[in-house]
């Protein structure tokens, strides 16, 4: 009969565990929730997507008329909706619950808010930079690459 009510207790308590490390999950995903709200996460990502579909036009311009058809592949392979929850999961991993209270804080101020529209501009700006540079010396890559291909 101990047995028995040992067992029962050892059950009611992992259920106990297993129901408040749910909730306490749920509070985590929730605080992602808030972090990305703040930082407009959703529209920051669906301009990162517009922008790759344009740099995948400005390389290949033959797709410019498939430029819709572009813009809902990567949605539905990577649109928001589609990886929101693997995204959270990242934040989950790198920051710990008050460094995103503090985050959430901070971009609820002006220099906060100014922050996450520069920082989306700065990464275009510099992936387009970066694009540039790399088609001024394309003939130097192919002439690097041949040199190491050949046997």
């Amino acid at each position: 009969m101990k047995t028995q009510f040992l067992f029962l207790g050892i059950m009611i308590s992992c259920c106990i565990s297993s129901a408040q490390a749910q909730q306490d999950s749920v509070k985590l995903y929730l605080k992602t929730d808030q972090l990305f709200a703040a930082i407009n996460m959703q529209e920051a990502y669906a301009n990162a997507i517009n922008t790759s579909v344009e740099q995948q036009i400005t390389t290949t311009p033959t797709l410019a008329s498939y430029r819709e058809d572009l813009r809902s592949f990567f949605n539905k392979w990577l649109g928001w909706s589609v990886l929101k929850t693997e995204i959270a999961n990242l934040y989950l991993k790198y920051y710990t619950p008050e460094e995103m209270d503090a985050m959430i804080k901070f971009y609820q101020t002006p220099a906060g808010k100014k922050t996450a529209t520069a920082s989306a501009n700065i990464q275009k700006e510099l992936q387009t930079m970066q694009q540039s540079r790399l088609n001024a010396h394309l003939s130097e890559w192919d002439q690097f690459i041949s040199g190491k291909t050949k046997p």
